[in-house]
């Protein structure tokens, strides 16, 4: 049974930024033509059969618009109408069939693009401003400062089975510096199912490793705290989403999230990202991001921390310039990642994992290494005199880091202070200019341009930082929860991205108001929710168990 309640959430969300108006001129352009059902009913009906049933199949969402919702809502959504009997009274008269509801997601369908072609790019823009207006209607707005934002790509198998797995797919490695396009993707892929839009892509499994899949790739900009804040000063919260065919251009779907974000009156700072963003080339990836004034926060690769890089006398690593006498091992410094969960076969009798103890050591001893290593890191101390993307750095050992011999006074200090001292100064004949000058200026794109963040990698702060990206891993598994938004291959049945954009969309927003409630109740905040998104939800507590006439 629908509630009260749930009815007006869900007539608030597809009504609070125009996003009934706006897929009413998607379906209906010309204003004519007959209508069995209108397109704002098809909307809040999906919301709702994604709210309590977990899916978006045709049938459910027929079912629950004609037997589980209020009566007056049926009237005012058009599902019922108001009729009076010969006693005087009014009752609502299902007028809504299986055969109405069906025809209308063909129209939809035709719309995108039916009878095997690609959706148009401008019919998706038109559905991806759709949902993306429904979602903004569970958004509130931001504490001061808030600006960072978690951005990962998830897998959405598509209903459809793929006809066979492409080589090029199968054979592929798990990060590619640039991803293939569209275009690109027709062609290697072409009528590999009958649904025009799915692809074959690779995704991480549960369990650890990668696996091969058909369908699209979600992408999704998730709200991060900013540094310093908890979990208490804004929920965990989805703000733009894009759905692709699996497989493609990862960066212009991001950079094209920023985009539209930004027009939308969204102010994005920072971008905390995974190592498949880090792989991208430098001029398609991170010169985008500081065209846009975007700093990024990110994990390095092994293939980067494969010892050091000379750059005006100077070595760098992971995006920093070093001493020139850095020890050559801590140039390989490789970050522990992830590892595979182990089956529970394989685990102790209290479910522990034998190996823990070993993995937290190895995690330690890389910290250790990385703090040594910073050390060694030059001090910046502004932009370049001439290319202000040019950067000036100064010598550690002047900065009271380390101690050198160059540097007169330091050692003695650094020893007391039981920081390392620099070993063989001695040999260098003639010494670099960075051990003689106050500052030395760096070349930018010398200086590994796509590694530079903010903190150290690698260091406390550089996890505290990192460790926000959770958020959005968070709300991925949130949303592909079957209590919550069960964004699975069975919960919707569609062959088109269109349709499937629908369902990701409206699957989102529910789980955003499951996170905004959740998170209101356990902090007491509430922002500035209106209060149809934290309203009760529970039935009647009373219902009449006899005719008070009789």
């Amino acid at each position: 049974m629908i509630t009260v309640g749930q009815y007006l959430l869900a007539c608030h969300l597809v009504d609070a930024h125009g996003a009934a108006e706006r897929f009413e001129a998607f379906c209906y352009p010309s204003k004519q033509g007959r209508r069995n059902l209108s397109p704002r009913t098809f909307l809040i009906g999906s919301l709702l059969s994604i709210q309590a049933k977990g899916s978006m199949r045709y049938n459910d969402v027929h079912t629950l618009l004609t037997s589980e919702i209020p009566p007056f809502a049926m009237v005012e959504l058009g599902v019922a109408k108001e009729v009076r009997r010969e006693d005087g009274t009014r009752v609502a008269c299902v007028c809504l069939t299986m055969d109405g509801l069906y025809n209308f997601t063909r129209k939809v369908r035709k719309s995108c693009g039916a009878q095997g072609r690609a959706i148009d790019p401008a019919t998706k823009d038109v559905l991806l401003d759709i949902v993306n207006r429904i979602i903004r209607a569970t958004l509130p707005t931001r504490p001061d400062g808030s600006s960072a934002y978690a951005a990962d790509e998830t897998g959405v198998w598509a209903w459809n089975k793929g006809r066979k797995v492409p080589t090029e797919v199968k054979d592929r490695p798990e990060y590619l510096e640039d991803d293939v396009t569209t275009d690109e993707l027709e062609r290697s892929q072409d009528r590999r199912s009958v649904d025009p839009d799915g692809a074959w892509g690779r995704k991480t499994k549960k369990r650890g490793g990668t696996e091969t899949f058909f369908g699209y790739s979600m992408h999704g900009m998730v709200r991060a705290p900013a540094m310093g804040c908890g979990y208490e000063s804004e929920p965990l919260l989805l703000e733009y989403v894009d759905l692709t065919p699996a497989s493609t251009d990862l960066v212009r779907a991001t950079l094209g999230m920023i985009d539209q974000m930004r027009a939308a009156g969204s102010k994005v700072t920072e971008l905390i990202v995974d190592r498949h963003y880090s792989f991208k080339s430098h001029e398609r990836w991170s010169v985008e991001l500081r065209k846009r004034d975007v700093r990024q926060v990110l994990d390095l690769r092994s293939e980067d921390c494969n010892g050091f890089l000379d750059a005006g006398g100077t070595r760098v690593a992971a995006g920093v310039p070093h001493c020139p006498l850095i020890p050559e091992h801590l140039g390989h410094l490789t970050r522990p990642g992830p590892v595979e969960k182990r089956p529970k076969s394989l685990c102790g009798p209290n479910g522990e994992d034998p190996d823990a103890d070993e993995r937290k050591a190895k995690l330690e001893l890389f910290r250790q290494q990385i703090d040594l290593r910073s050390k060694y890191a030059l001090e910046r101390h502004g932009p370049g005199n001439g290319n202000p993307l040019d950067s000036r750095w100064g010598c550690p050992a002047a900065a009271g880091k380390i101690g050198c011999p160059l540097r007169p006074g330091t050692v003695e200090a650094a020893t007391a202070l039981g920081l390392p001292v620099v070993e063989g100064a001695g040999d260098l004949t003639p010494p670099p200019k960075v051990c003689t000058q106050a500052t030395v200026t760096l070349k930018y794109e010398d200086v590994q341009p796509k590694l530079q963040q903010e903190h150290y990698w690698g260091s406390e702060k550089w996890e505290v930082s990192y460790g926000r990206r959770s958020r959005v891993e968070g709300f991925f598994g949130t949303l592909k929860d079957a209590s919550v938004g069960n964004l699975r291959r069975d919960a919707f049945r569609g062959d088109c991205l269109g349709l499937r954009l629908l369902h990701v969309g409206l699957s989102s927003a529910i789980t955003n108001v499951r996170l905004l409630r959740k998170w209101h109740l356990s902090t007491g905040n509430r922002l500035d929710l209106p209060d149809v998104l934290l309203a009760n939800f529970d039935p009647p507590t009373e219902y009449l168990l006899e005719d008070p006439a009789a």
